[in-house]
């Protein structure tokens, strides 16, 4: 295990989280030298489409809605 960690994953969560916010969390985590390896969205609530989306090993796919 490293001493030390690699990078940054930083966690948003829909509604709560504000861009403001994350635009001076980005800006400390640079200043500081950080690596950002990404951003997760949370509490994303679905929206009815004309497909449904399905993650797996390869991508995203669509499907028909039965």
């Amino acid at each position: 295990m490293q001493r030390y960690p690699t990078g940054v994953i930083i966690v948003v969560r829909d509604g709560i989280s504000t861009y403001p916010e994350l635009t001076k969390t980005v800006e400390t985590l640079k200043m500081a030298e950080a690596k950002i390896l990404g951003i997760i969205l949370n509490g994303m609530k679905p929206e009815p489409r004309d497909c449904r989306y399905r993650y797996d090993r390869y991508g995203k796919t669509c499907e028909p809605c039965p």
